[in-house]
């Protein structure tokens, strides 16, 4: 058993509103904008006891650094840096093995972790089984709804992220073929995962309108989403956002009413029967990356390699949570709930 600490962020002020007031914290609206968050410490919302179906057993913690989603791109490096290393420090106290840096927090690993220097630690992204959840329901709705993937064409924004390319790894053989956005038009064999003759089925190219051109399943690891693609996206596909709070599929939902858009990284709570979660998360599930850690502190034992993201990794993870009992979640959107109807919706009238 390891214990565990799971990293995070505030996405919207609405949950920032929630956590903080559960935790008797009050603030205004101004507090807000006059950078409130400047001298608030990292807050252990959650500490939690596991016990899986195995009978395997754990603790950990889910701590929120002081950060609000949409002021991390107005901090400089440095102060984000320093944010992410005092919520780091607070696991710490917490005696956590595993530390997961949540979302944009995960390109910092590297960094925070050269700081930290303690080399029994293991740092992850959570990105493994966020990976493997976007995937796995990517085919699971191409089965409800009899879509032959053999036939259809995928669509990956972007290039950049190392989460749409290991998407292109573990799907290659499964589609028709792949194009994967890159605005930099770089050649496929700049990247070493493409350098095989498995990606003949591989375009990459720097055109939003050849990307998405007769493309009915586009995945997105983009925050924001340009008026070029939501112009774009082919009438009755099916788009499924990668990246917490889901603002791209809320955009979507509300501007493209003959497109199915999927918040991709939703997993049951599995043995986390906490209410608390209700806060933060819809009822009954929670994101991937948050379920990684708990899985990864229920093991055994650890080798190193399991903090590396790649596709080998993604299976590895992917099988230990059904072994815990994390399965897939309902399709979701927003407050929107699919579930069971998404069969009657069907590929002709999505709503």
């Amino acid at each position: 058993m390891y214990k565990f600490a799971w990293i995070g962020y505030f996405p919207e002020e609405d949950t920032l509103k929630k956590v903080l007031n559960s935790k008797g914290i009050t603030f205004s609206q101004k507090d807000i904008l006059d950078n409130f968050l400047d001298n608030l410490t990292p807050q252990e919302i959650l500490f939690l006891n596991v016990e899986s179906k195995r009978g395997n057993k754990t603790q950990g913690s889910i701590i929120i650094a002081p950060l609000l989603l949409k002021q991390i791109p107005l901090l400089s490096e440095e102060k984000l840096i320093e944010k992410t290393i005092s919520s780091v420090k607070l696991a710490l106290r917490k005696e956590a093995r595993i530390i997961c840096l949540a979302g944009i927090l995960g390109r910092l690993v590297s960094t925070v972790k050269k700081r930290i220097n303690r080399e029994d630690i293991f740092f992850i992204t959570g990105r493994k089984l966020f990976t493997a959840t976007i995937i796995d329901n990517l085919l699971r709705i191409s089965s409800q709804l009899d879509i032959d993937l053999r036939e259809v064409k995928l669509s990956l924004f972007d290039a950049d992220s190392p989460v749409a390319r290991v998407c292109c790894q573990l799907l290659i053989g499964k589609v028709r073929e792949i194009w994967l956005f890159d605005k930099s038009n770089r050649k496929k064999d700049t990247f070493a995962e493409f350098n095989h003759s498995n990606f003949r089925n591989l375009t990459i190219s720097n055109s939003i309108k050849d990307v998405l051109k007769g493309s009915k399943l586009v995945i997105s690891t983009y925050l924001f989403l340009s008026e070029e693609i939501i112009k774009n996206l082919q009438p009755k596909s099916i788009f499924f956002d990668a990246i917490v709070p889901f603002w791209s599929a809320k955009t979507i939902y509300n501007e493209r009413k003959d497109i199915l858009p999927i918040e991709a990284a939703w997993v049951t709570r599995g043995p986390l029967t906490h209410k608390e979660f209700d806060i933060l998360f819809p009822e009954d599930a929670i994101v991937a990356c948050i379920a990684e850690a708990v899985i990864l502190g229920l093991q055994n034992s650890l080798d190193d390699f399991i903090t590396e993201f790649n596709s080998r990794n993604v299976v590895v993870v992917s099988n230990l949570a059904k072994e815990e009992g994390f399965f897939l979640a309902d399709f979701r959107c927003g407050d929107t709930v699919f579930g069971e109807e998404i069969k009657k919706i069907g590929v002709s009238a999505f709503r």
